[in-house]
């Protein structure tokens, strides 16, 4: 997945641990456990990560419920800026 420099950067030093995609038709191949490929797109610096886990839900307002509910996240730290 190619990202922006600075959530390139939050991934690599894990400052970022969770990363929020639409799932769509490419996305839907994700399974718990692959590894994904982050790419920086103004360096093309690469690094791979872990998928631990995965939650699927129809639209991001479904998801920050269900992340809230589990105390994964805060309603507060859910936010565009965030994903």
């Amino acid at each position: 997945m190619r990202l922006q420099p600075g959530p390139f950067a939050d991934i690599k030093n894990e400052s970022k641990q969770m990363e929020y995609r639409l799932y769509d038709k490419k996305k839907s191949r994700i399974q718990k456990y692959d590894m994904i490929r982050f790419e920086n797109i103004k360096t093309r610096e690469c690094v791979w990560t872990k998928v631990t886990n995965l939650y699927r839900s129809e639209n991001f307002k479904e998801l920050k419920r269900k992340l809230c509910v589990k105390g994964i996240v805060k309603d507060k730290d859910f936010t565009p800026i965030t994903m």
